[in-house]
């Protein structure tokens, strides 16, 4: 809807894309700063969220083949976000079986 604030004094979290291709979470949190309609300035809070330790993440498209992957699937795997990318999610996966309904 035009002109409703969605974004505006609340903590939204997002997945943003690292210029080496890895994905990561992120908060953004937008404030008006000042002015009103056209002559409105906003300010952003961009920040990275951490990430747990023992859980690496694999972005995947709706037929199942590899967006991306977080820093930690790359420290287990040795694989590149470049590497996998556009990879079937069975061809990463040793028993592709036990993944499907």
């Amino acid at each position: 809807m035009p002109g409703k604030a969605v974004l505006l004094g609340d903590v939204n979290e997002f997945v943003a894309l690292h210029r080496e291709r890895y994905t990561l979470a992120v908060t953004l949190q937008v404030t008006q700063v000042s002015g009103i309609g056209e002559d409105a300035m906003f300010m952003g809070v961009l920040e990275a969220l951490p990430q747990m330790p023992d859980e690496a993440r694999v972005w995947l498209m709706l037929n199942l083949s590899v967006v991306s992957v977080c820093p930690n699937f790359t420290d287990w795997t040795a694989f590149k976000p470049d590497d996998v990318a556009g990879l079937a999610l069975k061809d990463l996966v040793v028993n592709y079986d036990i993944l499907e309904p």
